[in-house]
């Protein structure tokens, strides 16, 4: 079933491609489906769709506008569904190293620059579950993470807020990636997360801020 479903990945049609993606979405919660589907090859094609949607070029109240308008929308689902898969795809450890070969890093990381909180979550849950390794915390570092994680401890969005902060614990649970994060500002919109109304955001805050204490003594 899974190279027919990779098929309507790279379908034309906008409403297949989400429907795919939904499907490969509720398949890759399953831990050995997580593992078949990376083996069928199915990433490529899910990276394919992370790519940034298409801005309308025609100006509000053209003929063309509601049009542009309109696949926008779809492609930004498509887009959330497809995020979704790679976060459940990425949460399996036999998977981490394969993705971050196949160069999942760099989508993930324009996840974070989405005007959509749902995208932004599923790009920044993607990098969290990547950054438990630290060889692969070292290539976001390099691939510009930081500043996009801390830029998003600064959202409305308390499920983006804690997927950032997560991060970026995890990221500072490596000596050398610390001078970073305190470069990029992390340490006072860290203390600030310390009074969130949500105890697992001031949790990641907590844990960030004392494996970064050691970097401003």
């Amino acid at each position: 079933a899974v190279p027919s479903l990779v098929a309507l990945l790279r379908s034309a049609d906008l409403r297949l491609q989400e429907q795919a993606a939904v499907i490969f979405r509720n398949l890759s919660i399953n831990a050995e489906n997580k593992v078949a589907i990376v083996e069928a090859d199915a990433v490529p094609a899910i990276l394919a769709l992370l790519r940034a949607p298409q801005e309308p070029t025609a100006l509000e109240g053209d003929p063309e506008y509601e049009g542009q308008l309109a696949t926008l929308k779809q492609m930004l689902k498509v887009q959330e569904q497809a995020a979704g898969a790679l976060r459940n795809l990425s949460m399996h450890a036999e998977n981490k190293p394969k993705l971050v070969a196949l160069g999942a890093i760099p989508p993930s990381l324009l996840l974070l620059k989405s005007s959509e909180p749902r995208i932004q979550e599923q790009g920044a849950g993607v990098l969290r579950n990547m950054s438990v390794s630290a060889p692969h915390g070292k290539i976001m570092i390099a691939d510009g993470a930081v500043p996009l994680l801390v830029d998003l401890l600064k959202v409305q969005d308390l499920k983006v807020q804690e997927q950032a902060a997560a991060t970026l614990r995890n990221l500072s649970a490596t000596p050398e990636n610390r001078p970073a994060l305190v470069q990029a500002g992390a340490l006072p919109l860290l203390i600030e997360l310390l009074s969130s109304p949500e105890e697992k955001i001031q949790e990641q805050a907590g844990v960030a801020l004392r494996n970064l204490s050691d970097t401003v003594k």
